[in-house]
Formats: structure tokens, C-alpha cells, sequence
């Protein structure tokens, strides 16, 4: 690699998928919120051939989801719910985030779903169920914490990440039911049921309150304890 230097932050744009979206020109592209954590300028460097090759690769790739964004994305929610109260307030905001947003389609990411199937063993994180068909097909699914497609249109983050540590794996029945809000994860990995038995199928999701999840045996790919607040606070309904 080479030597260090301060690039300055161009026009703000955003896919949803990472701190970095280009590098042209020694300029940097960044999200509309995750650059109030950066400021004007980053630390920059110019890559070697070899070492951008690496960079590319799959491994980098799903290192820096499970190892960074969760960080990053955790300073982005902070400073997201500040420029909520902030706009709660009346008042404006300290950094108006400018241009028009246009939200892209959203596309299931196949690594994402083959990476929590493999951590989880193709188990469901909350009945245990390990379901195949006779053509080798399991019937858990990768499920968002934060939600990829976001929780409103004003949603200033977009989405959260195709992040391990942003999924579990869980079969169609309480898939459904997580991303509906009938259930939420609590911070020491227990389940908290909505309780409001006039709910159709009420008596099939109250057994597994306080009961905890099926994780995985790898500790680092447990759910995120912010993306796990996240969905407390803005999907769960109980």
C-alpha cells in the first residue's frame, strides 16, 4: 500500500450497502447519515494492484459486513434517533441532509441467506425445528433484525445490513411472525411473546416466551445487540 493521505467527502449518495459506495478521483462517496460520523475528510490510501484484488474478494467482502458495518451502522442509528428528536422538536437540524433520496429496489442477497443458514446450522433460532426435503432443501430462511427494506419511506438509513450479525435463521412460521412484531429478542438472547391472547395463534407463540435462542456455536455471529434494540424499539409491537 501506499502513503497515507485526507480525502475530501464528495456529494452524498447512498445504496444501503456499505460506508464506501466509490472511489474516483481521490474522492469518497458516503451515506447521507454515515457521513455526519466521518465528517469532511477521510483517511485514504492507494492500493496496489494485489491488495485491491483482495479487497475483492468474498472474504473482504463479508469481513468488513460482519466485522465493521455493524459498528458503523450503530453510530448511524445514534446519530439517526438524534436527528428525529431533533425534527420531534420543531427543530432543524444541525446538518440537513440534502438531495433527493431515491430508495432502490431491494434484492434478497443470496450470500447473506447461505452465510446464516451455515451459522445456524440450517436450525430455527427460536423452535429448533431442522427441516429437509428430499432434495436436500432446508426450510429455514435468513431473517432481518433491522429489517433491508427499512421501517418507513423516511427511514434515514435506508435499510439495515446483509450482515450475519443482522439475521437469524428461522422457519417460515416465525419468520413471519418476527417480522410482524408478535415477537422480540431480548439482550441476553430470550424471547418476549406480545401478549395479547385475542391474536389467531396467539397459543402457539406464548410457550416460547422467556425462552432462549438456538445460536450459533461462533459467538462473534450472534445478533447484534443494537440491530436486537432496533427491533424492539421500532418493529415489535407488544
Amino acid at each position: 500500500m501506499g502513503e497515507t493521505f485526507r480525502a475530501p467527502i464528495s456529494h452524498k449518495t447512498h445504496n444501503g450497502n456499505g460506508i464506501v459506495e466509490s472511489y474516483i478521483g481521490h474522492r469518497i462517496n458516503v451515506g447521507p447519515v454515515r457521513d455526519e460520523a466521518l465528517g469532511d475528510h477521510v483517511d485514504s490510501v492507494l492500493l496496489d494492484d494485489q491488495f485491491a484484488y483482495c479487497l475483492s474478494t468474498n472474504a473482504t467482502i463479508d469481513g468488513y459486513r460482519d466485522t465493521w458495518e455493524p459498528k458503523v451502522t450503530e453510530i448511524a442509528l445514534a446519530r439517526s434517533t438524534e436527528l428525529q428528536q431533533q425534527l420531534g422538536r420543531g427543530d432543524k437540524p444541525e446538518r440537513s441532509i440534502s438531495g433527493r433520496i431515491v430508495r432502490p429496489v431491494q434484492r434478497r442477497n443470496s450470500s447473506f441467506s447461505k452465510r446464516v443458514h451455515r451459522a445456524y446450522d440450517h436450525t430455527c433460532a427460536v423452535c429448533g425445528q431442522r427441516w429437509k426435503d428430499d432434495n436436500g432443501h432446508f426450510e429455514v430462511e435468513a431473517a432481518h433484525i433491522y429489517p433491508v427494506s427499512g421501517v418507513s419511506e423516511d427511514d434515514p438509513l435506508e435499510g439495515g445490513p446483509d450482515s450475519v450479525k443482522n439475521g437469524m435463521a428461522l422457519c417460515r412460521t416465525h419468520h413471519w411472525a418476527f417480522d410482524h412484531g408478535w415477537f422480540t429478542i431480548n439482550d441476553d438472547y430470550t424471547i418476549s411473546v406480545k401478549d395479547d391472547p385475542s391474536l389467531e395463534g396467539y397459543e402457539a407463540m406464548a410457550p416460547y416466551e422467556g425462552q432462549q435462542l438456538y445460536l450459533p456455536n461462533d459467538q462473534s455471529l450472534w445478533p447484534a445487540r443494537h440491530y436486537v434494540t432496533f427491533h424492539r424499539e421500532h418493529v415489535w409491537t407488544g
